[in-house]
């Protein structure tokens, strides 16, 4: 395929004796140049998601030169079967449901026509434009649906209402992930109709086992297989005209409702005519069967079908043993299985304490399963590890190499624009644009692990830096990973252990317990060894050899920001300056709670946010820690003990003031009115203001951009004390450091289970992990009214008013019932079910060792029903009968 000049895109030949720019399409080059292709796409992740982008962009620019109309224009067709059409906006309409208005009509005319002859699946792919206003960066965008069956009964006005209601959906998903971006233009609307043979019944017999399969001549295989349920002859598979006609007058089942072939959208109505339930069950690609269509309540008169499809050819069948049926795909036992048709979870016939079992047993998983979505819980099977138990050891090692730091930006002021989505009220003000001014950071090194002269070797940063230009993201991002590659070559360090003085054997031949995991050497057969530092080569402590596999040195260096959430925008943009992986765990598509960069061979910078584990602002934090003068031993360290009240003192910055590089050089401390913030709608206290020049003049700063360095430093090392004290407490404590961990939920799942040296039992029974689920509470009250005031007479400190009636308050709802459940006593292990439903939970104890997780039915007498209207007990987080 030739390219014209407008499709060109560059892309990079990977090959190292080459390195060229090619256009999308490399085969002729890679062919030219005795490369294979292999060359091209062996790129990194976010280089392909660049380049997947310009193939859309050229893909999308095909689609719109194709066709000058803005008529629906077919510009696809794949033989007979598949084909595509387009409606360009020629309008120029920039509201989704205006545009959605306009081409409907097209659509729905499009749409009857092509189900007359057969049944459909249909989607829509609209294409748009959006834009970044702050940046003037320009991103096409597409929106799609999934497939939906139709046939020339189906209301296609309604069907595409529904599809209509995704794409919005869509779109604001994308503006919520997206921050500000807005709607530039909508090109294009695409309709792709696919024509269906698999799920409508065909005339074909195919031969099956467990099914009763009717030799049908005709499209009416669907019938057949209903009524076989009710034919009583030997042979069930042979067809007579006569006799089916006769079995649909005597079943008094109407089938006129349907069309034939009868496709799958049509059995809901079939169902609701007739008062029966259906479920359908196919084979997907490795001949696994799958539910297809599952009713959700099973009446009285109920059919279970298997619709087989090969190639173009597919059939209704009748199953008239599904346990038979379903049973060599779940078990190779040949006795009798009893089997949800809804989720296949089996049950045996044998009482069993640790699951359900026989038709009781299926009775109550019915009762659980429906509630759930249609699937079969993913439960830990036999050999899995049984318990969850404390096993991260190596992150009892404090990580002797963090690093601290923070950037500080110009606010270049805009013109105030508003984002508007869709005629919505706007959401968003632009008024600044934040520019990247300064970075400052602190390697922080633990020289109780690490000797002084290492990392004097190494050329490791000891003292505070600070950088201030106009590449500071791209300097930040080359130091870090230049820092990171010095920390990784201290850490592949790897000496023998040096020879023991008398002290240190004396103390490995009297351990008995390992130090880490505190597991018996004796009593668990567990083989003790000496470890030790393998930088330094000095004996630590006596470990089991398990614990001493884990202990390692560091795979990564931990770069800390407090509120990284906004740094990171700044970072982002520069982990591509290489084609290392970069790691990712989103919130969003803009927001992080982690990510970070290859930079050699199984070793990473990790960016981490310490507001995760502390959500105050720093200067808060810093007030906490000023308790104690002596904590800050990486601030005074930087500066003399004499400035410390100064420099951890909460600082103050004209942001707005700072708005272009010129003011950077101003050599004055702006008046007070400068430090005015249009963010919080407020002016600094003359005390702030006398601070700020009080800092000005004891360090003898010349420049505005001086103070900004001071202020960076200052707020770097008093984040690395705030956190390092952190961790000292951690550590002693719970003899776990937090530098392993990224946010605080995660430190304190690892904290709880090696704390409480816990083992927590697996469920492995899907029923019972249904039971639980189902149980869960929540969600049903809230308060309104967030103030209430008693008035009560005699009580001391509350002021009676005796012209008000009397009025007491009782605490009735549980605020945090997740909190609350977790101060009593919480099950473990040992789960199984029931069988003595004679159980008096008044005489159970809360601290009984044995506890019950229950369900009851209860009668709510109708003369409390008024009484108890507004705060109804034992309320269920259900939708009403008769709601949606």
């Amino acid at each position: 395929m030739k390219h014209t000049e407008t499709e060109r895109v560059k892309l990079y030949c990977l090959t190292e004796m080459c390195k060229k720019n090619i256009i999308i399409s490399c085969t002729s080059h890679c062919s030219a140049h005795k490369h294979t292709e292999k060359s091209f796409f062996n790129i990194s992740t976010s280089q392909r998601t660049f380049y997947k982008m310009k193939r859309n962009t050229i893909t999308k620019r095909r689609r719109m030169e194709s066709t000058v109309e803005s008529e629906l224009v077919e510009i696809e067709r794949f033989k007979s079967c598949s084909r595509t059409f387009i409606v360009k906006n020629k309008e120029e309409i920039i509201d989704y449901h205006v545009f959605f208005s306009y081409v409907s009509e097209m659509l729905i005319s499009k749409l009857t026509q092509s189900s007359q002859q057969s049944a459909i699946k249909f989607n829509l792919h609209v294409d748009s434009t959006y834009e970044q206003l702050l940046t003037n960066e320009v991103q096409d965008m597409s929106f799609k649906t999934t497939n939906v069956l139709a046939c020339k009964s189906s209301n296609f006005n309604s069907l595409l209402n529904k599809m209509f209601n995704k794409l919005l959906s869509e779109e604001e998903q994308f503006i919520s992930k997206k921050s500000g971006w807005s709607l530039k233009s909508i090109d294009c609307i695409q309709l792709r109709i696919n024509k269906v043979n698999p799920l409508k019944g065909g005339s074909t017999y195919l031969d099956l086992p467990t099914v009763i399969n009717v030799k049908n001549n005709d499209n009416e295989c669907f019938k057949y297989s209903i009524l076989s349920k009710y034919d009583n002859r030997l042979n069930k598979s042979r067809f007579s005209k006569k006799y089916f006609d006769m079995l649909e007058k005597k079943s008094g089942l109407n089938f006129k409702c349907i069309d034939f072939p009868t496709p799958i959208t049509q059995l809901k109505k079939f169902e609701k005519i007739n008062d029966v339930s259906i479920n359908i069950y196919s084979l997907d690609d490795k001949n696994v069967i799958y539910p297809l269509h599952i009713t959700n309540i099973e009446k009285k008169n109920h059919f279970d079908l298997f619709l087989f499809n090969d190639n173009n050819t597919s059939h209704y069948c009748y199953i008239n043993n599904f346990s038979r049926f379903i049973r060599s795909q779940r078990t190779k036992n040949c006795s009798k299985l009893i089997i949800c048709k809804r989720c296949f979870t089996s049950f045996g016939n044998k009482p069993c304490k640790s699951k359900l079992w026989g038709e009781s047993g299926l009775i109550r998983h019915k009762q659980m399963c429906i509630k759930n979505k249609l699937g079969r819980p993913i439960m830990f099977e036999e050999g899995d590890d049984d318990f969850i138990y404390f096993k991260n050891y190596k992150n009892t090692q404090r990580i002797p190499i963090v690093i601290y730091a923070d950037f500080e930006c110009i606010l270049n002021p805009k013109q105030p624009v508003k984002f508007i989505q869709s005629g919505k009220k706007p959401k968003t003000n632009i008024t600044h644009l934040h520019k990247l001014m300064s970075y400052g950071f602190y390697v922080k090194v633990d020289y109780n692990i690490l000797p002084k002269k290492l990392i004097k070797k190494f050329e490791i940063p000891r003292k505070v830096v600070i950088y201030r230009g106009k590449n500071a993201a791209k300097k930040f991002m080359n130091s870090m990973i230049s820092i990171g590659n010095k920390i990784n070559n201290i850490y592949k360090t790897n000496l023998p252990i040096n020879k023991l003085i008398l002290k240190e054997e004396k103390h490995f031949q009297k351990a008995k317990v390992c130090e880490k995991c505190l597991l018996s050497f004796k009593d668990n057969n567990l083989l003790k060894v000496r470890d030790h530092c393998h930088i330094t080569g000095n004996y630590r402590r006596c470990i089991c050899v398990k614990c001493n596999f884990q202990l390692t040195n560091p795979s990564f260096v931990p770069i800390f920001f407090h509120n990284l959430t906004y740094d990171s925008h700044f970072i982002i943009r520069e982990l591509g300056c290489n084609d290392k992986d970069i790691h990712v765990i989103p919130n969003s598509s803009e927001k992080y709670i982690s990510f970070s960069k290859e930079i050699a061979p199984k070793f990473n910078v990790k960016f981490v946010d310490t507001y995760r584990f502390m959500a105050e602002k720093l200067s808060k934090l810093a007030k906490i820690l000023s308790e104690d003068k002596l904590r800050f031993r990486e601030t005074i360290k930087v500066f003399s003990i004499e400035v410390l009240d100064l420099v951890t003192r909460k600082g103050v910055f004209p942001y707005e003031y700072v708005d272009s590089w010129s003011k950077v050089n101003d050599s004055f401390l702006p008046s007070k009115l400068e430090f005015y913030s249009s963010l919080t709608d407020e002016n600094i206290t003359d005390d702030d203001y006398i601070h700020a020049k009080n800092v000005w003049n004891v360090f003898n700063i010349k420049t505005l951009g001086e103070y900004s360095d001071h202020y960076l430093k200052t707020d770097v090392v008093i984040l690395a004390d705030v956190f390092e004290n952190f961790r000292d407490l951690c550590l002693s404590t719970l003899e776990l450091d937090p530098a392993h961990y990224m946010t605080a939920p995660g430190f304190a799942y690892d904290c709880m289970l090696k704390y409480t040296k816990i083992e927590l039992e697996r469920l492995k029974c899907p029923n019972m992990l249904l039971f639980i689920e189902n149980s869960i509470r929540g969600g049903i009250t809230q308060s309104t009214k967030r103030y209430a005031k008693a008035n009560i007479p005699n009580i001391e400190g509350l002021n009676y008013n005796s012209n008000e009636p009397i009025t007491w308050i009782t605490y009735l709802d549980c605020v945090n019932l997740y909190g609350k459940s977790m101060l009593t006593e919480l099950p473990f292990k040992d789960f199984e079910w029931v069988d003595d439903l004679n159980i008096d939970v008044t005489k159970i104890a809360d601290d009984s060792e044995v506890g019950y997780i229950l369900e009851v039915d209860v009668d709510y007498p109708k003369n409390l029903h008024k009484t108890h209207n507004d705060f109804p007990f034992l309320p269920l987080n259900e939708c009403p009968p008769n709601s949606k």
